[in-house]
């Protein structure tokens, strides 16, 4: 009925109202291309759900969730990030801020290890 997970080019779930997601998520997707998860609930982008396959994306579509660019983002910004769509939300300083633009300065105050 599914593709197997290692054969999945493309992941929608758009508006399905998630707010978390597993570590494991997108482990064994070697083909895995377009992940789109715009329109739910989702505020936090860790790095053990999606570095597993963000150097192997065309596209992730992050818009509509209420993303918090924080420290925990800090791994994005050392990423290609030509390939994310999204806003920030929250802290009130980088409300409207495209993830696109984040750069070295939005997280000087994080620890230098975080991931």
């Amino acid at each position: 009925m599914f593709p197997l997970p290692s054969k999945l080019q493309k992941f929608d779930f758009t508006a399905n109202l998630l707010q978390t997601l597993p570590d494991d998520l997108f482990l064994n997707m070697p083909h895995l291309k377009v992940i789109r998860l715009g329109e739910n609930r989702i505020s936090l982008l860790s790095h053990s759900v999606f570095g597993i396959v963000y150097q192997q994306l065309d596209f992730l579509d992050l818009t509509g969730n209420p993303l918090k660019c924080d420290c925990s983002l800090r791994w994005l910004e050392r990423e290609d990030r030509k390939v994310v769509a999204g806003n920030c939300v929250l802290p009130v300083k980088k409300i409207g801020e495209s993830l696109t633009n984040l750069n070295n300065d939005d997280f000087k105050e994080c620890l230098e290890d975080t991931s």
